[in-house]
């Protein structure tokens, strides 16, 4: 017997290095207790934070992605119907026709061109010579451009181009 564990008392045989009754370490008569090295609590709390506020940040950037694609499919796979095609015939009657140019009759053969679409003049050439009116579905976006010019022959409004809205379907 080399002697006794300084640290609990217990008998240690001179080849030990540890005590076998607490595992304090005994050097050249000595008893030292065995101790692990510890982290703080601290900073292995601030560490599970870490990792928690990345898998947040990474689970946002994944959702955000989701609603986006939902969104561009939702707008792409539901596109608005197009506009009825324009007639090749002037709407205009004797019992119609007019003296002077009138944006307003130019919207108006719009109208009629396209029965239940909203429509808005949004250009006036010299003096009402020629007329663009954009068309489109209610409670929606507008989905074409209609260009109208006016005819001193008929006394009236002639539609020179139907074209879609610049921007749609892009």
């Amino acid at each position: 017997m080399a002697g006794h564990c300084t640290h609990c008392g217990s008998p240690i045989e001179e080849h030990h290095s540890y005590c076998p009754s607490c595992g304090a370490q005994h050097v050249a008569g000595v008893a030292r207790p065995r101790t692990a090295p510890r982290r703080g609590a601290s900073s292995t709390l601030v560490a599970v934070g870490l990792i928690v506020a990345i898998l947040f940040a990474l689970l946002a950037i994944i959702m955000a992605g989701m609603v986006g694609m939902a969104f561009l499919s939702y707008r792409q796979s539901s596109p608005s119907p197009p506009a009825p095609p324009a007639p090749a015939v002037s709407y205009s009657t004797p019992e119609s026709a007019q003296v002077e140019p009138d944006p307003a009759r130019a919207e108006a053969l719009a109208q009629e061109m396209a029965p239940g679409y909203v429509t808005k003049t949004t250009e006036i050439y010299g003096d009402g010579q020629a007329v663009e009116v954009i068309i489109g579905p209610p409670n929606s976006e507008f989905t074409d451009v209609l260009h109208f010019e006016w005819n001193e022959d008929l006394g009236d409004y002639e539609l020179t181009d139907q074209a879609p809205m610049p921007g749609l379907g892009e």
